[in-house]
């Protein structure tokens, strides 16, 4: 239940991000410089991560309230330390440093590699491998915690 689940948020993340980067090359012109396979592969594995995360959440929460406000509590430190809602080079050292654990800062890096700085897949290697790490971990969290709820 869990796997098809987040199979399913996954899937949603991907058309979403997939649209998403369409849309800016069209409309605004950002057109990746770097590997489109790159760009497939981070849009891909940043969804499968964030679909990690809220099956976390999910089956660790009691309640949907508790799992709602809890998430929005994590999304919002994770975008305030990762980079989501202002650049990492602008921020103290001491929070470049945490920001490290967070799935934001993974995803950006990847994203900003194969977009902006036009380079190949390999660069996004690192990133990839983080960012597979965390959905297994946090997959398999949530596949433990998992119980039925009526």
């Amino acid at each position: 239940i869990v796997l098809g689940k987040s199979g399913a948020v996954a899937v949603m993340g991907v058309i979403q991000a997939t649209v998403m980067f369409i849309a800016a090359a069209l409309i605004f012109g950002v057109w990746p410089n770097g590997s489109i396979v790159g760009l497939a592969v981070m849009i891909v594995l940043t969804a499968i991560a964030a679909a990690a995360l809220a099956m976390f959440l999910a089956a660790a929460g009691e309640s949907e309230g508790m799992v709602h406000g809890i998430a929005l509590l994590v999304i919002l430190v994770m975008s305030a330390l990762g980079g989501s809602m202002f650049p990492l080079v602008f921020m103290p050292e001491w929070m470049q440093k945490v920001a490290g654990v967070t799935l934001n800062k993974w995803a950006i890096d990847g994203f900003n590699s194969v977009v902006w700085r036009g380079l190949p897949l390999t660069a996004i290697l690192p990133n990839a491998a983080v960012l597979l790490g965390y959905s297994a971990v946090l997959f398999l969290l949530g596949r433990r915690l998992f119980r039925w709820k009526i």
